[in-house]
């Protein structure tokens, strides 16, 4: 996994965009909204929409989230019928309230000092992509290098320093998916969020709940 500072934020840019844009998230959280769109605009350093947290949340994925959109706004995916790109699915801002697994992402090298981020919702099949003329943002199927849309620079920039962005929040039942607990140390009333949550577990994490001892 590539190695970020935690307690730094970052600006997320396309190297190539000869708009020298960065990644921008909505700032949803001042709109009383409970979403809001990521896009490509210019580079402003003083834009808190443009300043990236890139947490490791485990030896697999990472949740990424903006100082503008708050500690509890989590990037993710979602379906949009007005997107072009197959797949139709865009990057969003979510409050955690309504956050589902697409908050986890993958990030992987080129190997050229860039990166490329594929969401825990699509699959590594599928990986983000800036469009021409580099302000729309899109998950993409073609993959095959090169793909100047897919790569990445993080910019280090001012330090954090803000408890609220020392970790994330999740339900029980990504906790369990995404490997943070062992099924036999959760609570009952954990156990029992799990089984009725709306969208249940996968079957194999059912069935081990089901086994364990109820006190």
């Amino acid at each position: 996994m590539a190695n970020f500072d935690v307690n730094r934020w970052h600006q997320i840019t396309i190297p190539d965009n000869p708009k020298t844009a960065s990644m921008m998230a909505g700032g949803f959280v001042f709109n009383k909204a409970t979403s809001g769109l990521v896009m490509f605009f210019p580079t402003e350093t003083s834009n808190k929409l443009q300043q990236w947290q890139i947490f490791r949340y485990n030896s697999t994925f990472y949740v990424l989230r903006t100082e503008g959109s708050g500690s509890l706004g989590y990037s993710g995916v979602q379906f949009d019928k007005e997107e072009e790109t197959p797949g139709k699915t865009i990057p969003v801002t979510r409050n955690v309230s309504v956050s589902d697994d697409s908050m986890f992402w993958r990030i992987g090298p080129w190997g050229d000092g860039t990166f490329w981020l594929s969401n825990g919702a699509n699959g590594s099949e599928w990986r983000l992509t800036v469009k021409v003329p580099f302000t729309g943002v899109a998950m993409s199927s073609n993959i095959t290098a090169p793909q100047d849309g897919q790569r990445f620079s993080f910019e280090q920039s001012d330090p954090i320093d803000d408890v609220a962005y020392s970790s994330v929040i999740v339900s029980p039942r990504q906790h369990v998916e995404f490997g943070i607990f062992d099924p036999a140390e959760l609570t009952c009333e954990t156990r029992r969020q799990l089984l009725y949550y709306p969208r249940p577990p996968q079957r194999s994490l059912l069935l081990e709940l089901l086994a364990l001892p109820w006190p």
